[in-house]
């Protein structure tokens, strides 16, 4: 039965029904014993936007599953339909960049406003 499934896994990633894939993942709250109840707040956390090389499915899970186990993050969205990936957490951009280079190319978004 496991092998499968990760057949079957492997061919969702070539599957032509969705041109669209956006996965979002939310951690659990912190719980901080050492500070006296003080948890952190969502104003200390660091919002990342990051452009990422991915062209499937696979791409994309690929990411998903090394910003999953990033330390410091608390929320991420990949959007493969415009290759944006948001990263949220008690993290340094330039961190974020380097780790999620590892698997994929990838760069600080440009903001259009800017």
């Amino acid at each position: 039965m496991g092998k499968l499934k990760k057949i079957a896994k492997a061919l969702d990633c070539f599957s032509p029904t969705s041109s669209t894939s956006i996965a979002r993942f939310d951690k659990d709250p912190l719980i901080a014993s050492s500070n006296k109840g003080q948890l952190p707040t969502l104003e200390d956390a660091v919002t990342v936007t990051l452009r990422v090389s991915m062209h499937c499915k696979g791409c994309a899970r690929k990411v998903e599953k090394h910003i999953s186990k990033m330390e410091g993050v608390r929320s991420f969205t990949v959007d493969l339909e415009t290759k944006m990936v948001i990263v949220i957490g008690y993290i340094l951009p330039y961190e974020v960049v380097e780790s999620v280079s590892k698997v994929k190319s990838s760069q600080l978004w440009q903001s259009s406003l800017a």
